[in-house]
């Protein structure tokens, strides 16, 4: 009994993080795969380096003006990635605004192309953002 005892004044009660609003997207790595042959060769940009409006969330990107690069094929072959807060979650739409299952995961063709995507707080508070990636002609 005495054991018992010991055990259960040794249990503690799980401290859980509270829902915070923190809803902020920290990166956004765009990789653009300039090599068919060789997908490995890629080049990586900071999205969040373009025009980004901080109220409207609304934000774009233009890759450099470089047409063996970055044209409509290699833009075409695109992977990107998001940094977001340990508590939140990302839905990200396609061009329909359905939601897309795979989140950001696959091959997105941003030649003139959108990506929007909501960055959701624990506590529920959302943050729109929408991105329009540019290709220099």
């Amino acid at each position: 009994m005495l054991a018992a005892a010991a055990v259960l004044a040794g249990c503690q009660k799980l401290v859980l993080p509270k829902d915070d609003d923190a809803c902020d997207l920290r990166s956004l790595t765009v990789y653009v795969h300039y090599d068919a042959q060789n997908p490995g060769l890629s080049e990586s940009f900071d999205a969040l380096t373009g025009n980004l409006d901080e109220t409207t969330g609304e934000g774009t990107f233009s890759f450099p003006k470089d047409p063996e690069k970055y044209n409509a094929q290699t833009l075409a072959r695109c992977t990107v990635e998001a940094a977001i807060p340990s508590t939140a979650k990302l839905v990200v739409y396609d061009e329909e605004g359905n939601v897309r299952p795979q989140g950001l995961g696959g091959t997105w063709d941003l030649a003139n192309h959108s990506i929007v995507m909501d960055v959701v707080a624990a506590s529920g508070k959302t943050r729109r953002y929408d991105f329009l990636f540019r290709m220099r002609r």
